[in-house]
């Protein structure tokens, strides 16, 4: 989801180091926080999903990511302006609602997808995440310096909540459901897609002791993840303080 990237922006106004009057007079601390927000309840977030996501399925689960997303980012403008422990809240459950997207989308793939293209798929997801923010940061501050900041929430919060529609209505949780697939695509998905294992106990401990999780956990925290994150929040601020 792009719409995160208006907080961001946001942030970045709320600062200034020649000591203008600006809308809000946070401190650098403050500002961290904020942005720490989203990320927190974005990790939180990704704890039940998965688990809730085999139970009621992928679908909803991310209908409703997104849709809490969406409304809690339009909500930010009057948070922020109300009180610095309101916006934070907002940001938080923005994070919470959009951490509980991506596991959810696994259990889509599971059901979608034949073996032999599961990986074809993935990347093409994982790329949009990619794409996505890329956008979104140009966006933004497009938006913000045409029409104001909270325009920014605004926008990606309606083209979230538009996005997240469109999905509840072309978008089924299984082919085996799906009123627009052909015969022949639904028997070749099903047919080739992995099976569930059904009652069997999953070696949660071995799993994460074993070192290629640890090792993919290491990568994925460090250049893709920690890094990323730290240069897409940080580099708006520097850019309009350096």
């Amino acid at each position: 989801m792009v719409e995160n990237e208006a907080d961001t922006h946001t942030t970045d106004k709320a600062y200034d180091s020649d000591e203008k009057e600006t809308e809000f007079n946070w401190s650098s601390h403050t500002q961290g926080l904020l942005l720490a927000a989203f990320f927190i309840g974005y990790t939180l977030g990704n704890i039940p999903a998965g688990w809730l996501a085999d139970k009621l399925g992928g679908k909803w689960i991310i209908f409703g990511g997104a849709c809490g997303s969406a409304i809690l980012n339009a909500l930010g403008p009057l948070a922020a302006r109300s009180s610095v422990a309101l916006f934070f809240a907002t940001r938080f459950l923005a994070g919470i609602s959009e951490g509980f997207i991506f596991p959810a989308v696994n259990t889509m793939v599971n059901n979608w997808s034949p073996v032999n293209e599961r990986t074809r798929m993935m990347t093409f997801i994982v790329a949009g995440m990619a794409f996505g923010p890329a956008i979104g940061q140009s966006l933004s501050g497009i938006i913000c310096a045409n029409l104001g900041w909270p325009a920014s929430f605004y926008f990606f919060g309606g083209l979230t909540i538009t996005w997240a529609f469109f999905w509840a209505v072309t978008t089924n949780e299984d082919p085996s459901r799906h009123p627009f697939i052909t015969r022949k695509e639904r028997v070749y998905i099903e047919t080739r897609r992995s099976k569930r294992s059904g009652t069997k106990k999953v070696p949660i401990r071995s799993i994460l002791l074993s070192l290629p999780c640890i090792a993919f956990c290491v990568v994925l925290f460090g250049i893709p993840g920690f890094v990323y994150f730290c240069l897409a929040c940080s580099l708006p601020i520097y850019f309009k303080h350096v």
